[in-house]
């Protein structure tokens, strides 16, 4: 924010991920903004009513729509969107403008060239994230994202690190063995944090509470605690792979847009005997397994699967329509990924991980997010992206050689998740009482049904686990 007291015009900006959130309100005569709704309401000396419609959405659709409109959860409540410029004079008169774009250039480079480049691309941008005169400390997994980044500043940059790493009971999300292997072959230290289930509705509470907004996903809430570990051990910033799938597609379904993007061409029966020899199995989502729902590059109802079932839960009839930004003269894969970078994904977890980490005076850094990185991988063949049943192709071999095979090689794909039940109340009881109450949910929501869930599913099915999740959070905004 810089402010021209001579020609009264405050500029406003944000950086072009949107790594840091920006929020305005604009009341009366007066201007406000702030990096959190709590500090905005507070400046404001403002309660700020919710937004009915945009909570409807979240509930039913889940985290991905949290961002993609420029709607938000508090009526009158705008941000400022990533790589855009606001101006706003003495009239309150406001002019935004773009300074980032995503538009694209090929380049001529081959493969060969392509992994070299890309491991310096990432290597440089690592090292100017890694400038720091407090203690750094990475977040490792099993995955190959925040092992590019361990093992590279480790083998390249030659920095002798800290990892923290969270740990689950669930198999499904169990990659502590990778990470165990990792640590032995770099000799790095490895501080592992374990899910307690104790009081964890009493601590999520205090997240809302605090920061006047909820966390997307199951998984920022086991962030969060990540953060606290980090910070207790006295750590100041911390490293994490977020937007390595968006750059170089990291997701099960990036295989089947590709797959329609190529149809009729040479190389599509052997990536489609690929897709069904390598990745089909491993995909729980029926909706992304059926591979003749993408080949006509349409479907995209898979990010939404069983919203049908849990827009019954209310008060009013919900009509869904499905939307996305259009990227003209884009392949279906390219437009998917865009669409995940600005709009559906990162947005949301970027917030996430401001929030968490600011929470504890923690930085967090991106270092995949990159201008000069993202430019790049944009300007190359989808085929260095997807290849011989291997999401991330191109990551995967920049990396060879400075991240163990054994990582490169694994084709699962966990991401950073559990399963709820890991955290709920041991007495179902606890879990009851605390949706019978009056709350301004029920506005929204019918009571009766949300009681009857919480009572008597398992949660075992990741849409429900999901949905118990979004139920509770929205519990402590409208309490908060």
């Amino acid at each position: 924010a810089v402010f021209d007291n001579k020609l009264n015009i405050l500029t406003l900006s944000r950086d072009m991920f949107g790594e840091k959130p920006l929020y305005y309100f604009v009341s009366d005569e007066n201007f406000y903004f702030a990096s959190e709704i709590k500090a905005l309401e507070s400046i404001a000396a403002k309660k700020f009513k919710f937004n009915y419609d945009k909570i409807k959405e979240f509930l039913i659709l889940g985290y991905k729509f949290m961002f993609k409109n420029p709607e938000e959860f508090f009526l009158g409540v705008k941000r400022v969107s990533n790589g855009s410029l606001l101006r706003i004079n003495e009239k309150l008169e406001i002019n935004s403008k773009k300074f980032f774009n995503v538009e694209k250039h090929n380049n001529p480079d081959k493969f060969h060239d392509s992994k070299l480049k890309v491991r310096d691309l990432i290597t440089q941008s690592l090292d100017l994230r890694m400038r720091s005169d407090v203690p750094i400390a990475f977040c490792l997994s099993g995955g190959i994202d925040s092992n590019t980044l361990v093992s590279t500043a480790k083998k390249i940059l030659g920095k002798d690190i800290t990892t923290f790493t969270i740990v689950s009971k669930d198999k499904r999300y169990d990659e502590e063995e990778y990470v165990n292997n990792v640590s032995k072959d770099l000799g790095i230290k490895n501080i592992k944090i374990g899910m307690q289930n104790e009081n964890f509705l009493h601590r999520y509470r205090n997240i809302v509470k605090k920061h006047k907004h909820f966390l997307p996903t199951l998984s920022y809430f086991m962030h969060s605690e990540l953060q606290k570990s980090l910070s207790e051990n006295g750590f100041k910033v911390s490293l994490s792979g977020t937007g390595a799938d968006e750059i170089f597609s990291g997701y099960h379904d990036h295989y089947p847009f590709y797959l329609a993007d190529i149809k009729g061409s040479s190389v599509f029966d052997v990536e489609r005997n690929n897709w069904d020899k390598h990745l089909k199995s491993k995909i729980r989502n029926p909706l992304i397994s059926n591979l003749d729902l993408f080949l006509d590059g349409k479907n995209r109802e898979h990010i939404i699967l069983h919203h049908d079932k849990f827009k019954n839960f209310l008060n009013e009839d919900y009509e869904y329509k499905f939307y996305e930004k259009e990227f003209p003269n884009e392949s279906f894969l390219s437009s998917r990924m865009l669409n995940e970078m600005f709009y559906e994904i990162v947005p949301p977890i970027l917030h996430a991980d401001d929030l968490n980490a600011m929470r504890f005076s923690v930085e967090n850094r991106s270092p995949f997010l990159d201008m000069n990185l993202f430019k790049y991988v944009r300007s190359l063949p989808q085929s260095f992206l997807l290849k011989n049943g291997f999401t991330k192709y191109l990551l995967r071999e920049s990396m060879r050689g400075i991240v163990p095979d054994y990582i490169l090689d694994n084709r699962r794909k966990i991401g950073f998740n559990l399963n709820i039940n890991e955290l709920l109340p041991s007495k179902r009881s606890e879990l009851i009482d605390l949706f019978d109450h009056d709350n301004e949910l029920y506005e929204i929501m019918n009571k009766s049904k949300v009681i009857e869930f919480v009572t008597n599913d398992d949660f075992r099915q990741n849409s429900s686990s999901k949905f118990l999740f979004n139920l509770i959070s929205m519990l402590f905004l409208m309490e908060s």
